[in-house]
């Protein structure tokens, strides 16, 4: 059964969100898949890493979904895509691309699953956080995507999809995970409701040292 969707960021480790994996922790459970049909290839995980801060099913705060996932070998048939740099903050009205999977027939009885890739342009956070947008729910450490305007402004149909939010870097040609899926409105077409995203770019020293402190421990173990 199709879950969820996540990056690749090096040759063993995904980026991906941490409510993801609320129904079910047991890593033996899960396989991680690359690429399609024929050319697929699924490997297993050994370690998870959900942020320490994440307490969606307790609060119902949607803050620090963010977690990563070691693969049980390494991935060399695939590109990782690039992190922004730390902190970095996208101007309103950038397009960028939200792109991942999506399980056809809705997750909970989804058996198999769907590429997509939607071109969509980030929202100003000012905008995103009025009280007819997603107000309290929104902190800094997330981003909006969606049209300003009322007449265009309308929810995607992805309430079921994960992936992640792709950017072309200012710097180089390189693209770059600006954002992993967070939450969104629960139907279609849905006014006022744009996608949110958890910012990659607010939590770069929290991934450098998840993976620094699991090879420290390996290394002594």
């Amino acid at each position: 059964m199709h879950r969820c969707g996540g990056s690749l960021i090096n040759s063993q480790w995904v980026l991906l969100p941490a409510h993801c994996m609320d129904v079910d922790q047991n890593l033996k459970s899960w396989k991680v898949c690359f690429g399609l049909d024929s050319a697929e290839t699924c490997v297993g995980t050994d370690a998870l890493i959900r942020h320490e801060n994440y307490n969606y099913q307790q609060s119902n705060d949607h803050s620090h979904d963010i977690a990563l996932l070691h693969l049980s070998e390494e991935v060399t048939n695939m590109q990782p895509i690039c992190l922004p740099a730390s902190e970095e903050f996208l101007s309103p009205g950038e397009l960028c691309y939200w792109a991942g999977w999506a399980a056809t027939g809705g997750m909970k009885s989804a058996t198999s699953k769907a590429r997509f890739q939607t071109p969509v342009p980030i929202m100003p956070f000012e905008v995103c956080s009025q009280p007819k947008f997603w107000e309290s729910h929104l902190t800094t450490s997330m981003l909006c995507t969606g049209f300003n305007l009322p007449e265009k402004l309308k929810s995607s149909c992805r309430s079921e999809a994960e992936g992640a939010l792709i950017c072309k870097s200012t710097k180089d040609t390189a693209w770059e995970l600006q954002g992993i899926t967070n939450f969104g409105p629960k139907n279609c077409l849905v006014d006022r409701k744009p996608q949110v995203f958890t910012r990659v770019s607010a939590y770069n020293d929290w991934i450098a040292d998840q993976i620094k402190k699991y090879i420290y421990e390996k290394t002594i173990a």
